[in-house]
């Protein structure tokens, strides 16, 4: 392919430059335009999976790798590419052929290379243990943040997870979508502020399932936290990021008496 790219280039640079020009000039330019591919190669992010990963038939694939090519036909050909991949995309496998698996979702359908798909989901859903701190480098750190585009520069900062991603992380994967103001920081304390008045949020003093619970304590910091469910004694289950240390992710639970003393507010994204 790189062959046919060169020799396109080559004619492009002799049609604009005369085709008298001297053939060490054209060879300069072929080695400037391959050392250019070496670096572009050499900086690409290398595959999530092993080369040698084949998955089964009938199987359910996640992507795990940014803007993966759907291709035409199982090979790397010019104008073969039909679409891409976002990451986490979920899709069924209907052949192999090769390193490559021809996949489809609803809308799309085409040749993926094997060594961008897993079959299994924590490589795109990570399950967070209650307790555990999850720093900068954790790789469940990593897959949240690569979810959000690291919208929060979390990543850049270097910063272990914080309790507004893992909410912004949460309500994207139910589909939930907040139309936010331009407005910074989005801490816990400014949530009920900063979308007071827009569209598809309603805010609570009573719990909901599914609710963001914010709350602005005196001896905790202001915290975010998602309600996971909510029993009839109006007991609240709770996932928090950073409510008692810094990447920490706690799940508990918490009586009326309990969560009342926090003086909450209970945000609902429709």
């Amino acid at each position: 392919m790189w062959r046919a790219f060169l020799a396109v280039v080559y004619d492009l640079y002799r049609f604009a430059f005369g085709a008298l020009q001297p053939a060490p000039a054209a060879s300069g330019l072929r080695e400037s335009v391959e050392k250019t591919i070496e670096v572009e190669a050499e900086t690409e992010a290398p595959p999530v999976n092993d080369e040698e990963f084949l998955p089964r038939l009938g199987a359910q694939v996640y992507v795990v790798a940014e803007s993966t090519p759907l291709l035409h036909r199982p090979v790397f050909a010019f104008d073969g590419q039909i679409g891409t991949f976002p990451f986490a995309t979920v899709a069924s496998v209907r052949a192999v052929d090769g390193q490559f698996a021809h996949v489809s979702t609803r809308n799309l359908s085409g040749w993926v290379q094997c060594a961008h798909l897993t079959e299994d989901k924590t490589f795109v859903y990570p399950v967070l243990t209650s307790g555990a701190i999850y720093s900068a480098e954790d790789k469940a750190t990593k897959i949240i943040r690569r979810h959000l585009r690291d919208e929060c520069l979390g990543d850049w900062l270097r910063l272990p997870l914080q309790s507004l991603e893992f909410i912004l992380y949460t309500l994207k994967i139910s589909k939930r979508k907040i139309n936010w103001p331009v407005t910074r920081p989005r801490i816990g304390g400014t949530w009920h502020t900063l979308l007071r008045g827009q569209k598809g949020i309603k805010m609570d003093v009573e719990p909901k399932t599914g609710a963001v619970m914010e709350y602005r304590g005196d001896r905790l910091p202001d915290t975010l936290a998602y309600v996971e469910s909510v029993a009839p004694d109006l007991t609240i289950k709770i996932a928090s990021v950073g409510r008692f240390k810094e990447g920490e992710y706690k799940e508990e639970r918490l009586a009326k008496a309990e969560w009342i003393e926090l003086r909450p507010v209970f945000i609902t994204v429709t």
